[in-house]
């Protein structure tokens, strides 16, 4: 189980525009989330820490209220949710997909124009840890499940420069445990080479 907090991740999918609407609604489309689709956290010293997401990660996630936002503010308008059914998302075999009706004011209609015209490219989600598990030989962060996703978010740049913070911090701390267990056992082998070499020696 992890302790770890709410975290934002960059989607690989650009927002677009529904082409098939109503003209007097303003729909946009995209994927906020891609399953097994390894993507490079961070490097460091030639290695590269990577983060994929499970298949099954939203199999138990609550999805009831999701917002959507702009760069993930907050304490700004939200343009659409799933509470009213202006958000609509979609769990697909590669990722979690959504549909949204902006709403008919300058907020909504500024954000429409900005990714119509592609100022505002691409998605970003922010969501809520349960499990995860770390693999040594890959360096791979697997998140296994999601609590909850709180938000997803349209974003002039899809990745914030402390979107990472968590996972870096996960990782480190896995990366310690292990070079722990190693030393532990490379001083248990060799007190028990000592012990033999002991034997041989004396008796």
């Amino acid at each position: 189980m992890s302790e770890y907090k709410y975290e934002y991740r960059q989607s690989v999918v650009p927002v677009t525009i529904n082409d098939n609407q109503d003209e007097k609604r303003m729909i946009i489309e995209g994927k906020a989330i891609s399953f097994n689709s390894p993507t490079v956290l961070f490097e460091e010293n030639g290695i590269e820490y990577k983060e994929v997401i499970s298949e099954r990660a939203l199999d138990n996630t609550d999805m009831k209220d999701v917002l959507l936002k702009k760069n993930h503010d907050q304490k700004g308008e939200t343009l659409a949710r799933t509470r009213n059914k202006s958000l609509e998302l979609e769990i697909r075999n590669d990722g979690l997909y959504f549909k949204a009706v902006l709403p008919n004011t300058q907020f909504g209609r500024d954000t429409y124009e900005n990714i119509k015209s592609g100022l505002t490219p691409d998605m970003s989600f922010g969501f809520l840890v349960e499990n995860e598990h770390y693999d040594r030989d890959t360096y791979t962060r697997s998140i296994d499940s999601i609590k909850y996703i709180r938000e997803i978010s349209i974003c002039d740049i899809g990745a914030y420069p402390d979107c990472y913070v968590q996972a870096r911090d996960y990782i480190s701390a896995q990366e310690e445990i292990i070079k722990q267990k190693e030393e532990a056992e490379k001083k248990a082998e060799y007190e028990q080479r000592k012990k033999e070499l002991i034997l041989r020696t004396y008796f």
